[in-house]
């Protein structure tokens, strides 16, 4: 399989693999204001309401339909081509391609299992419990699709919902808060109260998601066009949308489907880390 700054199958799959979870992580909300509504003394309990109030409430649209580019760097380097449709709800869909069209991976994900098929190997690999299994086995996937799709929208539910542990005041005059449960260890604001940094741990993994280029769209919630992945391990995968729509019609299921031929082979998501022959 020839494909433009790709190795081999098994290097796709990792770059494919990483692209998966490669973001995600909450939920949306009304427009926000252009202007700051905290002052230039900057309070970090009014910094963060400001956030609540944009990027985790009323979060209206049910589907997502959007195209963007995957460039991985690290050990491996690629770029891939991304599809990504569904309901935030889910059933998810994610198709990766190269050069020429080139189909590298084709991914659904639903409540209790993620399916990633590779049509050049007619290989299908799996998680019975959900994404986060795949991570548990070793996989460097620290979000799910859904997180992926609510982080694409600019939305952070799940954050909202949490109390931080405690703010420190950043050299750029931005807060950075920090959690004492769940997956995400810190988020950094900037003067507006928009994201621009988010830390996590899982385990030995750790990563480090920078968000930037915000749109600023009439009577739409500003999302980050640039999502950039940092793992402790050295790899960088960057995440650049090209379009992006919301709906509030959801996806028939037939468009969410992903078929797979009779002669597939169906493994275990765990099964990847075995030698390959």
């Amino acid at each position: 399989m020839k494909i433009h700054c790709l190795g081999p199958k098994k290097l796709l799959r990792a770059a494919f693999l990483l692209c998966i979870g490669v973001f995600l992580l909450a939920g949306c909300a009304q427009k926000a204001p252009q202007t700051p509504l905290v002052g230039p003394g900057l309070n970090a309990e009014a910094l963060w309401s400001q956030f609540t109030q944009t990027h985790a409430k009323n979060f209206v649209p049910k589907t997502l339909d959007a195209t963007a580019s995957l460039q991985y760097k690290g050990r491996r380097a690629g770029r891939v081509n991304v599809r990504f449709w569904g309901d935030f709800s889910r059933p998810l869909r994610l198709d990766l391609s190269a050069g020429f069209g080139t189909t590298v991976a084709l991914v659904r994900e639903d409540a209790s299992r993620l399916v990633c098929y590779y049509p050049q190997d007619k290989l299908a690999l799996y998680s019975h419990t959900g994404p986060q299994a795949a991570l548990d086995a070793g996989l460097p996937l620290p979000f799910t699709l859904q997180y992926l799709a609510l982080l694409m929208a600019g939305a952070y539910p799940s954050l909202a919902a949490q109390k931080y542990s405690r703010a420190d005041i950043q050299p750029n005059g931005y807060w950075k808060y920090f959690f004492s449960h769940g997956t995400v260890v810190s988020i950094t604001l900037d003067s507006i109260g928009q994201p621009v940094e988010l830390t996590g741990q899982h385990k030995t993994l750790g990563w480090t998601l920078l968000l930037g280029r915000y749109t600023d769209e009439e009577g739409q919630n500003p999302r980050p066009k640039k999502l950039e992945l940092r793992l402790s391990t050295g790899d960088i995968a960057i995440l650049r949308t090209k379009n992006f729509s919301l709906d509030s019609t959801q996806w028939n299921a037939k468009a969410l489907a992903l078929e797979l031929p009779p002669e597939t082979l169906l493994r275990p998501m765990d099964s990847r880390l075995q030698p390959e022959n």
